[in-house]
């Protein structure tokens, strides 16, 4: 297994009182700039792998995300897994 820090990229909260959330999505803050940013189920899984692991990992708002990944050609930001594309395609499907 790798132990390269990775980034696991969220989308900003707009309004907590929405749906436009995926189901089961906690807020988690961006840890550059602490907006809210949603965390879905599947990202929440790759959270607690990482932890269990004891491997680093930083959570970025998306806007931080992409001035990271622009700012630093190492850095190593997470594909989407299968369970993230699933989760957003029934949540667009609704």
């Amino acid at each position: 297994m790798d132990t390269e820090p990775l980034t696991l990229v969220c989308a900003e909260v707009i309004d907590a009182n929405t749906d436009e959330q995926i189901e089961g999505s906690i807020i988690l803050i961006c840890e550059r700039c602490e907006r809210d940013v949603w965390c879905a189920p599947s990202g929440q899984d790759v959270i607690a792998e990482r932890y269990r692991n004891r491997l680093e990992l930083l959570v970025l708002c998306v806007p931080c995300g992409l001035a990271a990944m622009t700012e630093d050609d190492d850095r190593q930001i997470l594909d989407i897994t299968e369970a993230q594309a699933r989760e957003l395609r029934e949540h667009y499907r609704r």
